[in-house]
């Protein structure tokens, strides 16, 4: 519990250039620690993505680390008054003392600039701050307060503009001259007009981000924010098995679930896994080991994917018959069962904070412990432990689960949503 804070204290602590090789052994430390040495089944990426979006919300070290070191350089830009003595005064004075022609501010927009100053912090924070506006697209001319003065990006013969009368007038930031893409005429600049938030999104959150308190994780926030594309593949597979495509509102919840479902973490963990399709099949061990059999374990003799293992199968189709037929009885209400819902819960309210209503669940949890017990120590092992692990589990067991829907639900409503024990029978 009291890793991240350490790290966090080393991250902040030291304003200097941390190389790449320890940031990869930090993940890999993460990922040993998250899959118990074994090999990972989801990456690191994507566990780090926030749990709206489909993850656990794991720290990303290497973005607090921009984030830590980002706060610097963006106050370069964003307090305009420091307090003589103060990190911020000192920085100011020493780019005044080495280029009178360069502002401190006009780093953070031009961070590409070759100062000439030799000070390790301010080279530092003008690294960061590339790595910031690369990995959030920033652009600084696309910022509206960007500094029209003193700043590389504006220059005319190889040097950079000033005009003091603008100046004296308050004309300071690319905001004031700019309208809608284009610069406004002289006789607008004469009089006070109203700025088009619609341009300044972007901006504005950098400036709220350093107002109030909790800077470096509202930084972190904002840096760290993983393509939308990584999640992309996995989108197309399911939508491939289910036959439809989902909207974008479908998908939201359906990243949501894993962590709505229930209040048990391996429950949770359970159903994180289901998204991401890590379950082994027979498919994918048949990728694995090209000796073994791609066909159900269930004796049907179709191929065994996982829509199928899960769903399409006769066997698994009488099991969710068994819970369509107790659900119905117990809330006098006869549900539409798919696999959507079944699966992914999309359009299934779970009362808040529920166990695991999903006896699926229970079923893949069971083969999964199983399976560890023994110990599989290669592919074709595994596959052989597989199949014998799954005839062990037998009707009775599944007759069980069936039969304790009833209970569990009257559990549920009892405790409103919340935490109950449940009696092992």
């Amino acid at each position: 519990m009291n890793v991240f804070p350490r790290l966090s204290f080393l991250l902040s602590s030291i304003p200097l250039k941390i190389p790449d090789y320890w940031f990869k052994e930090i993940k890999s430390l993460f990922t040993k620690f998250l899959w118990r040495n074994n090999k990972p089944r989801i990456s690191l990426s994507k566990l780090t993505l926030s749990r709206e979006k489909g993850g656990l919300g794991i720290p990303d070290i290497y973005d607090y680390y921009l984030a830590f070191n980002g706060k610097y350089p963006m106050s370069w830009a964003y307090h305009e008054h420091c307090v003589v003595g103060s990190w911020l005064w000192l920085e100011k004075n020493i780019i005044y003392d080495c280029k009178k022609d360069i502002s401190l501010s006009s780093l953070w927009y031009a961070p590409k600039t070759k100062t000439n100053v030799k000070n390790a912090i301010i080279d530092f924070s003008c690294e960061i701050t590339k790595i910031i506006h690369k990995k959030c697209a920033i652009n600084g001319l696309t910022l509206p307060s960007c500094p029209l003065w003193q700043n590389p990006l504006f220059s005319a013969g190889g040097k950079m503009l000033s005009n003091e009368i603008w100046i004296s007038h308050n004309i300071k930031s690319l905001d004031q001259i700019i309208k809608q893409g284009k610069i406004i005429s002289f006789n607008k600049l004469k009089t006070k007009f109203a700025l088009n938030d619609t341009c300044f999104l972007q901006d504005t959150k950098l400036k709220e981000i350093t107002r109030n308190r909790g800077t470096i994780s509202k930084l972190y926030k904002f840096i760290h924010t993983s393509p939308a594309s990584i999640m992309n593949k996995i989108k197309l597979q399911w939508e491939q098995d289910l036959g439809k495509n989902l909207t974008a509102q479908q998908w939201s919840a359906i990243m949501q679930h894993p962590n709505a479902a229930s209040r048990c973490i391996r429950y949770k963990l359970i159903q994180l896994k289901l998204l991401h399709r890590v379950y082994i099949t027979p498919l994918k061990l048949k990728k694995m080991d090209p000796d073994t059999s791609d066909a159900c374990w269930h004796g049907c003799r179709e191929r065994g994917t996982m829509m199928h293992m899960l769903w399409d199968c006769p066997e698994v189709k009488r099991l969710w018959e068994g819970v369509h037929n107790a659900l119905s009885k117990i809330i006098n209400v006869n549900i539409y069962v798919s696999p959507e819902m079944c699966l992914l819960g999309i359009g299934m309210t779970w009362p808040p904070q529920s166990p695991g209503l999903n006896p699926i669940e229970m079923v893949w949890g069971e083969l999964d412990r199983r399976v560890k017990a023994k110990g599989p120590t290669r592919a074709k092992h595994l596959w052989e432990l597989l199949q014998d692990c799954w005839k062990t589990i037998s009707g009775d067991y599944l007759l069980k689960l069936i039969e304790r829907m009833p209970r569990v639900c009257k559990a549920v409503i009892r405790a409103k949503g919340g935490y109950f024990e449940e009696t092992r029978t």
